[in-house]
């Protein structure tokens, strides 16, 4: 009776240990798994993140670079529509070269303000994609951007 007893005894025990144990490693099992989830998870965000700053910062870029270009084009239109109106005035031409003159330069001062406004909200997406300011100056905190734009002219 006692061997009964001890037999069923451990072999409830062994039974015990055997779900114990495979418990045990499908805890395991799971929790790195689950760790192995999160990691990948935290290397997704990263490069979001760092997608977020690089698209941000291009665009800045392309905005920055297209400012002068687009001051130029206002320059060189301006300097068009001064010399159709000096030859209206001495009679060279007629008042529809003045209009055409006048309109090209009423678009290249639109285009020059919308570059600079594109310029304005990509300084700003840079600003929130990084969480601080980019403006050109020397305050602790502040990223140093070199900018070849005048503030005057970007804080209209």
């Amino acid at each position: 009776m006692i061997s009964i007893f001890l037999s069923t005894f451990l072999f409830s025990y062994n039974l015990y240990n055997y779900f114990l144990a495979n418990l045990y490693y499908q805890l395991i099992y799971w929790t790195h798994h689950h760790l192995i989830l999160l990691h990948l998870q935290l290397e997704q965000q990263q490069n979001n993140v760092y997608l977020d700053v690089k698209t941000a910062y291009l665009s800045f870029v392309n905005a920055r670079d297209g400012v002068p270009v687009a001051k130029q084009a206002m320059e060189q239109a301006q300097v068009q529509y001064e010399i159709a109106a000096g030859r209206y005035r001495t009679g060279l031409s007629d008042a529809i070269e003045l209009k055409d003159a006048e309109i090209t330069y009423r678009n290249a001062q639109l285009n020059y303000y919308n570059t600079l406004m594109q310029y304005n909200t990509a300084v700003a997406s840079v600003e929130k994609t990084v969480g601080m300011p980019i403006k050109p100056s020397k305050t602790e905190g502040e990223i140093d951007v070199p900018v070849d734009v005048n503030e005057e002219e970007i804080n209209l």
